[in-house]
This record gives structure tokens, sequence and C-alpha cells, in this order.
């Protein structure tokens, strides 16, 4: 939520002038990515959760990882700032950027590859078989997470320039639209889930990957219900509200309300015509030539 508020700062000269507003988004970008990593670096923390877990068996790392990175929102707005990038620029071309079949494919393998290894890569320092130098956790801190936003940007990109293909059939189908109503508050309350969930245990567990995969699916479907319940008591209503106190513009489009030129009076001082410059014929071939060249609007003229 502080997000909402500091992204005035940005959005502001974003709009004014635009250079600047960037160079603002910049500047903003190295100081949430220098403060992490120096974080990082200077208490010698983990560059992840659960980076070699059998090393730190009392969690106290992990747990001062928790407090100094993970719930702090100036460690997190390295994603915030590269989709708010992804948005200025999809406005600025209203959408319509296209690049040729050989980017795309470029595009779709260099995101695959970059999620893959975050998702993967650190998996031999996760199980502590390698162990992280000081320099390597502070760089993989403090841009893991605007990496990840930057391969989730280019899924968007791809599909909302309709170059998402087969992600964009998938991302589209009408059975995830319920699911999708739910993941903001999934978001939200997920942590609390876990948390209940891991907090209640009286006694260790022996970890296997039947036993993980039980967990994962039972908190998901618990998480998804409360979600749901959260959506109906809070998220609905004040996008309800939203809609009546902030609606929105009707944005009107050549091809509705084409551009009217050279408008004289006629003879008829209630007569007024005008004619009409726009991509396409608004009359047939066949229709009356004074048809074709104007249109006449009555009315009282003042």
């Amino acid at each position: 939520m502080q997000f909402y508020a500091v992204s005035l700062l940005i959005l502001v000269p974003l709009y004014k002038k635009p250079i600047a507003g960037l160079i603002t988004m910049g500047m903003f970008f190295v100081a949430t990515t220098l403060t992490t990593g120096f974080i990082i670096h200077f208490e010698d923390l983990p560059g992840f959760p659960g980076e070699n877990l059998i090393a730190d068996r009392n969690g106290d790392k992990l747990q001062k990882y928790m407090s100094d990175i993970y719930f702090k929102p100036w460690c997190h707005m390295g994603p915030y700032l590269v989709g708010m990038f992804l948005a200025h620029l999809l406005h600025s071309k209203n959408m319509r950027i296209k690049l040729r079949p050989v980017f795309v494919t470029i595009g779709w393998i260099l995101a695959a590859v970059l999620g893959l290894v975050l998702v993967y890569g650190n998996y031999n320092y996760f199980t502590g078989d390698l162990i992280m130098s000081n320099a390597l956790r502070s760089f993989y801190g403090a841009l893991s997470r605007s990496a990840w936003g930057l391969m989730l940007s280019w899924v968007l990109f791809a599909c909302v320039t309709e170059q998402g293909g087969y992600v964009n059939t998938l991302l589209s189908w009408k059975a995830l639209v319920p699911l999708s109503r739910l993941t903001y508050s999934a978001y939200l309350l997920h942590i609390f889930v876990l948390t209940t969930f891991f907090a209640s245990q009286q006694t260790s567990f022996y970890v296997n990957h039947f036993l993980v995969i039980t967990i994962y699916l039972g908190l998901l479907v618990i998480t998804m219900g409360v979600s749901f319940v959260f959506s109906l008591a809070f998220e609905a209503p004040m996008m309800e509200l939203e809609k009546i106190f902030l609606p929105r513009r009707q944005e009107k489009h050549s091809d509705s309300n084409p551009q009217l030129i050279n408008c004289q009076d006629s003879s008829d001082e209630n007569v007024t015509n005008c004619s009409y410059v726009d991509s396409e014929p608004l009359f047939s071939e066949h229709q009356d030539e004074h048809q074709r060249n104007s249109v006449k609007y009555r009315g009282q003229l003042t």
C-alpha cells in the first residue's frame, strides 16, 4: 500500500515530462536494489528464504531475513517499478507494439530461461550442497525479485499486444476467471494460513514428497476458501464503491465520433452542412452525392 503513495512521485513527473518521470523511476529502482543488497551484505543474511537450512538449524538467519528483508516494503519495490515501466510503455504506444516473430521467439525463450533459473537455479544452495558467497547472496537477493517481475512483464506484454499465442489462449480461458478474482486476496492472506499451520505443529515431522504435496494442496484449498470469503466481504464491495465514486470516463474513438471539418451554414438558418474526415467512407458509392459530402444537423443555431 505504501507504493501507491510513493508512486505519485513518479506518476506526476511521468505525466508532465516523461523523461523526468523515467529518470525518477530509475533512481527509485537503483535505490531499492542497492538498499536490499547492502542489508544482505552487511548483516550477512541469506540471499533467499531457506538458503542452507541445514546449517541454520535454529532458523536465526531465516528470522532475521524475514524481519529485515521479506516484510520490508522498500526491499520489494523493484518488481513494482518494472510493472510501472511496462504500463507506461503500453500506454504511450496505445498497446500497439508489434515485434518480428524472431524477436517474439527470443523473448519467450529468455523469459522461460530466466523463470527456470530463478526457481530451480538455487536448488543446490537450498540443500546446502553449495554455499553462496556474500557477494553472490547480495547480488541475488537484490535483483531476483526484479528479474521475476521482468519475466512476468514479458508474459503480460506478449499477451496484451496479441503476441502470446497459446499462452494467451490458456490465460484467457474463461474457467480461470473465478480464480483470478481471488488472486489478490490469496496473496494477502496466504502468509497467515501458512503461519497458522506451521505454528500449530507441536512435533517435528519427516518431510517427503508426498507429504509436501499433501500439505501444499490442503493449504491451497484453505487459502482460496478464505480468500473467497474475504473477497465477498471486502474486495467486491470496495470495487462497487469505486465504480460509484470514481466512474471511468468513456474514451471517444475516431470510429464512433469522426472528426468534423468545414462546417458551413446553409441558406436554411436551422441547417449546417459539415464534411466528415474518416479513414473509411461513410456512404456507399450508390448513395446521393450530396449525402456523401455532407451531413445535415438540424437544430437551433446560436
